[in-house]
């Protein structure tokens, strides 16, 4: 329960440096929540041994989501609850590499003439597209309480 208690204080986290302007490490935290999610939902079954080889250090929680994707079923859970964790994966992964989105994040829409922004900021012309990714952010949070569900349930049958 840890890793699902991990998830929602980084997904918090994660909110909170986004309001405040910082968009590329707000992203880069929500890598990280998905795939605590994916982990988190693979750790609690006692059958898949992701555990072990979690605690032992020979497993690849950036592979979680894929591999939470293959074994919803064994799992116990909504293949499309895990298939929005994969698109939220291809999503937040733009930020954890150089793209035309990062870059983006420092380059005024608003008015570019005033050169670029250091640090955390916010653009007025980009308010369309932070409200899309609150949008985005609250329907992730959306799932959680299925999530942290199918965790105790799988648990239970230790």
């Amino acid at each position: 329960m840890l890793l699902a208690y991990s998830a929602i204080t980084l997904h918090i986290m994660g909110l909170k440096i986004f309001l405040i302007g910082l968009i590329i490490p707000s992203g880069n935290i929500m890598i990280q929540v998905v795939e605590i999610i994916a982990l988190a939902s693979l750790c609690s079954s006692e059958k898949m041994n992701v555990l072990d080889r979690f605690i032992k250090g020979t497993y690849s929680s950036h592979k979680a989501v894929s591999s939470a994707l293959k074994h919803a079923e064994e799992l116990g859970f909504n293949k499309e609850g895990i298939e929005s964790l994969e698109k939220a994966r291809l999503w937040y992964s733009k930020y954890s590499h150089p793209t035309m989105l990062t870059l983006s994040a420092h380059f005024p829409f608003e008015a570019p003439e005033q050169g670029l922004y250091l640090g955390a900021c916010f653009d007025e012309a980009k308010r369309d597209e932070y409200s899309k990714e609150l949008i985005g952010r609250v329907g992730l949070a959306e799932h959680f309480s299925n999530f942290v569900d199918g965790i105790r349930l799988n648990l239970r049958r230790w």
